[in-house]
């Protein structure tokens, strides 16, 4: 059985020095990754990459419950 880490924040700069490893690790453990990439505060694109079956890809997604979106906005503004 493969598993997949769909909230695991490889995007934090404390993995920056050793992203790769960290997933080369979590294949080995037989992990496909999902990255979950936002472009603003509605719009993100899933790619997965899922190695039994052998399936990978990207999906578009869009909000749809807009009550989050203001305290992503505010953090996005506090990042800049």
């Amino acid at each position: 059985m493969e598993l997949i880490d769909s909230h695991c924040h490889l995007d934090d700069d404390r993995f920056d020095a050793q992203r790769g490893e960290v997933i080369a690790r979590a294949a080995a453990a037989g992990i496909g990754t999902m990255i979950i990439e936002f472009a603003d505060c509605n719009d993100a694109l899933i790619t997965y990459d899922i190695t039994s079956p052998d399936i990978s890809g990207e999906v578009p997604i869009q909000r749809i419950v807009s009550e989050n979106v203001p305290a992503c906005e505010l953090l996005v503004e506090q990042l800049q």
